[in-house]
């Protein structure tokens, strides 16, 4: 790379950068696929079956109401991981833009290994994705836990 003149160098890390924000905005689809598939089908699963055995077992009825709760509550995490997840990633993208046009375009800006740096923008928004998906998987770990107290409370 030392052998290019400015220009193309410029140029290189434009496309370099280019492609990362397009990257970027694949990784969004992909999360929102994959957090649909995952986070809101468990919780969904564990709101049908709360729901089925409250019908059944009228003596059960405040326990798995707190089940149903917890599931319903990861249902909306998951959304909101989804959500999240997938507007962070669309942040970053802009922010790699955003370097694009301030810093490659401007010749007056020296092109160094921190062009290369993790993108700010988005990470917030990010971290508090992740967050949510993390509740959201507690919630179908707990909400199970309830419902299997409940049934074995129910057998003994």
């Amino acid at each position: 790379m030392s052998n290019l003149s400015d220009e193309e160098r410029r140029g290189l890390v434009r496309e370099r950068l280019a492609q990362w924000a397009h990257d970027l905005n694949e990784q969004a689809t992909q999360w929102d696929l994959e957090t649909v598939k995952h986070l809101v089908v468990l919780n969904a699963a564990g709101v049908a079956g709360a729901a089925t055995l409250i019908t059944n077992n009228s003596e059960l009825k405040l326990g798995l109401a707190v089940a149903l709760s917890i599931y319903v509550i990861g249902v909306i995490l998951a959304v909101a991981n989804l959500h999240l997840g997938a507007l962070s990633f669309n942040e970053m993208s802009e922010g790699i833009n955003e370097r694009i046009d301030n810093e490659v375009d401007n010749v007056q800006v020296p092109i160094t290994a921190k062009i290369l740096r993790m993108p700010e923008k988005g990470m917030p928004r990010n971290t508090w994705a992740v967050r949510a998906g993390k509740a959201s998987a507690s919630a179908a770990i707990l909400g199970t836990v309830v419902m299997i107290c409940m049934l074995l409370i129910k057998s003994a």
